[in-house]
């Protein structure tokens, strides 16, 4: 029962990350350094693929678990706290789109330097 709070609380934790990677992006990525051949998107690119590879894996156990709940751990208590997590993830991810956008804005500047 808990397993499956647990999940969604790290999967969270994953979209948290990729949230703060792309920030993190945004910071240090000008024209300059996205046209260099140090430049930091390749890395950006391979991490933030890794963490979207977790947040998959950490979607199917989640299903699974829930899956494997019996009617009686179903509890109101869980529910609200699952929702409650849902709710946050989600605003997360809404976050996330943002600064995607955000992130291919400035990729697309640097390209038509």
């Amino acid at each position: 029962m808990m397993d499956v709070l647990k999940l969604l609380q790290s999967k969270n934790r994953c979209i948290e990350k990729l949230l703060e990677l792309s920030e993190e992006f945004l910071r240090a990525a000008t024209p300059e350094s996205l046209n260099s051949p140090e430049s930091n998107l390749p890395s950006y690119e391979t991490r933030r693929q890794a963490i979207i590879g977790a947040v998959g894996l950490f979607d199917r156990k989640i299903n699974e678990a829930i899956s494997l709940l019996l009617p009686s751990e179903r509890t109101p208590e869980l529910l609200e706290a699952l929702r409650a997590d849902m709710d946050r993830g989600e605003a997360l991810l809404q976050h996330v789109l943002l600064s995607d956008e955000q992130v291919m804005s400035r990729i697309q500047g640097a390209q038509a330097d």
